[in-house]
């Protein structure tokens, strides 16, 4: 998955991205109970959130979705 995010970013904008992963997660038991003081059991999945940033020398921002690669201005 980073070669593609890699991939796709250098076709779209310059220089090099930080590119931050964030696993996935199930409540196995629970929800919205673990700021309550109930209880919880997360587990991990094999899915995961990807996001690619840089330094831009404008305000402007872009966003692109991936795999429909939607972008966002």
């Amino acid at each position: 998955m980073k070669k593609k995010i890699l991939q796709k970013y250098s076709e779209l904008f310059e220089g090099a991205p930080l590119i931050v992963r964030s696993p996935g997660r199930i409540n196995v038991i629970g929800e919205h109970t673990d700021y309550n003081e109930g209880f919880v059991l997360p587990a991990a999945i094999d899915k995961a959130a990807y996001i690619a940033i840089s330094l831009r020398h404008h305000e402007e921002r872009h966003l692109v979705a991936m795999p429909a690669f939607s972008i966002f201005l």
